[in-house]
C-alpha cells in the first residue's frame, strides 16, 4: 500500500469519525441501545434476544461509570473505522487503485443505512464489522490457499456469531459457494 492509499484512507476515517462525532452530539440514545447497555451489568453467557458479546462489550463501556452517548458510541465507532479499514483492504486486494479506493469508502459514508447503524451501540455494527473481515479472509485464503487464512476465517465468522446470530447467514453463503463444481473450481 503506497502513502498517497494510506492518506486516503485516514481521510475518510477521519470524515466518517467526524461525523458520527457530530451525530453524537446533537442526538441521545435510541430504545435498543438502552436494553444493550444494561445488559453490561447483568453478564450471562447470551440472552433470549441477542448472543453473549455485546453484554461484555457494554460491561467494558459501563466500567467508565459515564452516560455519556460519545463513552456509549466508542466501541461503534471503533467498529465503523475498521470496516472502512478492511474495505479498503479488500479493494486494494482485488486490484483497485487510489480511485477505487475513495470510490468504497465515499459510497460507505453516504450510505445512510451504514451511518446509522455504525453510530448505535447494538450488535449490528459488530456484525457488518465480523462480516467484513471473514470476508477479506474469505478473498486471501481464495488466492493462498493458507490455512492460517481458513482459520482466521473461521475464527472472525464465530466472532461475529456471538455478536449477532446473522452471521449464521455468512457461513451459510460461504458455504454454498463450495456446492457448486463451478465455482469451486474457480475459487
Amino acid at each position: 500500500m503506497d502513502r498517497n492509499t494510506k492518506i486516503i484512507i485516514f481521510f475518510f476515517c477521519l470524515v466518517k469519525l467526524s461525523l458520527h462525532l457530530i451525530a453524537d452530539y446533537h442526538s441521545g440514545f435510541q430504545g435498543d441501545e438502552l436494553m444493550h447497555i444494561e445488559t453490561g451489568n447483568h453478564l450471562a453467557f447470551g440472552y433470549m434476544e441477542f448472543p453473549p458479546l455485546i453484554s461484555i462489550v457494554a460491561f467494558i463501556q459501563n466500567s467508565f461509570s459515564s452516560d455519556s452517548v460519545f463513552v456509549h458510541h466508542l466501541f461503534p465507532h471503533l467498529c465503523s473505522i475498521l470496516i472502512m479499514i478492511y474495505v479498503a483492504k479488500i479493494v486494494l486486494f482485488l486490484g483497485g487503485k487510489e480511485k477505487a479506493v475513495s470510490l468504497a469508502l465515499l459510497a460507505i459514508i453516504i450510505a445512510p443505512g451504514f451511518e446509522r447503524s455504525q453510530q448505535l451501540f447494538q450488535p449490528v455494527v459488530f456484525s457488518q464489522l465480523f462480516w467484513t473481515i471473514s470476508f477479506y479472509y474469505f478473498l486471501v485464503y481464495c488466492k493462498n490457499l493458507e490455512n492460517k487464512n481458513l482459520w482466521l476465517l473461521t475464527i472472525f465468522s464465530i466472532i461475529g456469531f456471538l455478536f449477532k446470530y446473522d452471521s449464521l447467514f455468512f457461513i451459510f453463503g460461504l458455504s454454498s459457494l463450495l456446492f457448486f463444481r463451478k465455482t469451486r473450481n474457480a475459487l
